[in-house]
């Protein structure tokens, strides 16, 4: 089948691929992944040297599984994908792999695995049946990606905002004071009067002006500020509530003169559902520009931490 500019399907979507065109089932692993989030592309580490023939699923970068034709186009018994364990080099299963204890643990049935023996490896693969077998293995797998790996490298806002203010009650400061700091915590108070002041009563990304979901998000976090800093409108920003999420776990940063950055974590599809996200509206001034140059190498370190976590997933 081919679009209107003539191209085949696997050439539109599968650019590289020089395997056999994908069957029915092939496609309908294929859409079904792609609308959770996963990646199908062509790979060149294939049986055959130099050859595009296998198709490597990833999510958010991480290599979860394998397609191939002589899987999908099986007369008998076709299989959807080779699964890929975390933490191995390749797709071969584990030493100590247990098809019925791993069929248990992800709530599926064992008779939609196969454990297949390659001769000239020397190894073992598991082999899957079925697409919602096929689905809940690589939900599993995107779970374990978000929650246990890059989770890892996030800070719990509700936790340090505790603890932020037990220091500041226990502190030596005037009661006044003491609620000043307590309110430019919570991103409320003067700090978010300067701040609904400052951008018009609207979010510096996406302009939205519904004010109860907008938030008075500070630059360097609360807990990692001097104390002048805590208070100065400077190191904040007024964000709708889901570009403050992403700023304050620094998955997103803005570049000092205002340029949006965003972490190779978030794909195109989280990107679209967050709604159009750009640039800082309103340019940087110089002192805001320097706080902002402290949340981009947070924003890297993390950036690195989170590329080592994901390696090794």
């Amino acid at each position: 089948m081919t679009d209107d500019s003539g191209l085949t399907r696997e050439q539109r979507d599968l650019p590289g691929y020089t395997g056999p065109k994908l069957n029915e089932l092939a496609w309908q692993v294929y859409d079904v992944l792609m609308l959770l989030g996963f990646r199908i592309a062509a790979t060149t580490q294939s049986p055959s040297p130099g050859s595009a023939l296998t198709l490597r699923i990833t999510y958010r970068g991480v290599y979860v599984g394998l397609m191939r034709h002589d899987l999908w186009g099986r007369k008998k018994d076709p299989r959807t994908i080779v699964y890929r364990f975390p933490g191995a080099s390749s797709a071969a299963t584990p030493s100590d792999f247990v098809l019925d204890t791993f069929a248990k643990t992800h709530g599926i049935d064992p008779a939609d695995l196969f454990s297949r023996y390659e001769p000239g490896e020397r190894k073992h693969y598991l082999w899957v049946t079925g697409i919602e077998t096929t689905k809940k293995l690589m939900q599993d797998w995107a779970r374990y990606i978000d929650g246990d790996v890059l989770s890892q490298t996030e800070v719990g806002s509700d936790v340090t905002a505790a603890s932020d203010i037990e220091r500041i009650q226990a502190s030596k400061e005037s009661p006044e004071r003491k609620r000043m700091l307590v309110e430019a915590r919570m991103g409320q108070g003067k700090y978010r009067d300067d701040l609904l002041k400052e951008f018009g009563s609207s979010c510096v990304v996406t302009r939205l002006s519904v004010v109860g979901v907008l938030r008075a998000s500070h630059i360097v976090p609360y807990a990692k500020s001097e104390l002048h800093e805590q208070t100065d409108p400077q190191n904040g920003l007024l964000l709708a509530a889901n570009v403050d999420a992403l700023f304050d776990r620094y998955l997103i940063t803005f570049a000092p003169d205002g340029t949006l950055r965003c972490s190779f974590t978030l794909l195109k599809h989280d990107l679209a559902g967050l709604g159009p996200m750009g640039d800082l509206l309103t340019p940087p001034c110089g002192a805001r520009a320097a706080y902002l140059q402290r949340h981009n190498a947070e924003f890297d370190e993390r950036e690195a931490k989170r590329t080592d976590l994901i390696s090794r997933a």
